[in-house]
């Protein structure tokens, strides 16, 4: 309101408005695109709670008219992985691309999540054998 309480006209008005939000509006991709590009999967999220956030960065875009295709998505969530999850990159490169799918992804990672989570335990589990004996 405080824009436009010194415009006389209805097109100053608008003309004025349509400025400062076009310009908030470009900000704002701009920093999205910053969180999109620069987003990686932090230590202590699980791999549903790392898709979720990413998927809210590319629907805040997308509502800004951004085109970002399910592929570029796709591509992001691979580059985003820890190290650990290299062979699982290489593993979906070799997928069929009919079956290079988000849903296919967002499963299979799930499941790989759980793969990695039990080795894991078993390792706890053999070192604390070894340590007792």
């Amino acid at each position: 309101l405080l824009q436009i309480m010194n415009c006389e006209t209805a097109k100053e008005m608008w003309t004025t408005l349509k400025s400062t939000y076009e310009q908030a509006s470009k900000s704002n991709i701009i920093f999205l695109q910053q969180k999109y590009y620069s987003f990686k999967k932090d230590p202590g999220d699980d791999i549903t709670v790392f898709l979720s956030k990413l998927i809210e960065i590319v629907q805040q875009l997308r509502d800004q008219n951004e085109v970002i295709s399910d592929s570029m998505v796709m591509t992001k969530i691979l580059m985003s992985l820890p190290p650990k999850y290299d062979h699982f990159h290489s593993a979906w490169e070799s997928t069929n691309v009919d079956a290079q799918t988000m849903a296919n992804l967002r499963a299979r990672l799930l499941a790989e999540e759980l793969r990695l989570e039990s080795r894991d335990q078993i390792k706890n589990v053999e070192a604390l054998v070894a340590k007792r004996s």
